[in-house]
């Protein structure tokens, strides 16, 4: 392969459940993450260190150029509640200066997207489609302009 690219996920509800063992299952095919959790910071915990036996890293000590968000949800957990994938598509923006990864990760850009599921289950799905290829796109001039180091 010509090249090669940290492999990051955000996953929510890393605290238990299915979040946990997406978690856990990403790790150990080699990716770092960033975990989130909604009340159960000692679950989220867990999560973490099972993610470090695994030999990755949370995205706290993972120092991104840029993160695509996919979809509200991932959205949410990192701008917050008002968050609205329609407001914020298509345009990269600045890291969050409060919420759980505030002083976390701190990105060059942001490209918050829809989720590609939301593409699948729209009725335009071409037209829906063709806006998600945009913003890929968007992602894609913003990783080719930083400079190689």
């Amino acid at each position: 392969m010509a090249g090669s690219y940290p492999r990051l996920a955000i996953v929510t509800g890393a605290d238990s459940g299915m979040g946990k063992a997406t978690a856990e299952r990403l790790a150990s095919n080699g990716f770092d993450l960033g975990i989130t959790f909604h009340t159960d910071e000692a679950g989220a915990d867990d999560t973490r260190q099972a993610v470090e036996q695994r030999g990755q890293r949370e995205l706290a000590v993972v120092r991104p150029s840029g993160v695509v968000v996919l979809g509200a949800t991932a959205g949410k957990a990192i701008f917050g509640p008002s968050f609205r994938v329609g407001d914020s598509c298509g345009g990269l923006t600045g890291w969050p200066d409060e919420g759980p990864f505030a002083g976390k990760a701190e990105p060059e850009w942001v490209l918050p997207t829809t989720h590609p599921s939301a593409v699948l289950r729209s009725r335009e799905r071409d037209e829906a489609m063709a806006a998600f290829v945009a913003d890929l796109k968007v992602a894609a001039e913003a990783i080719q302009q930083r400079p190689a180091g």
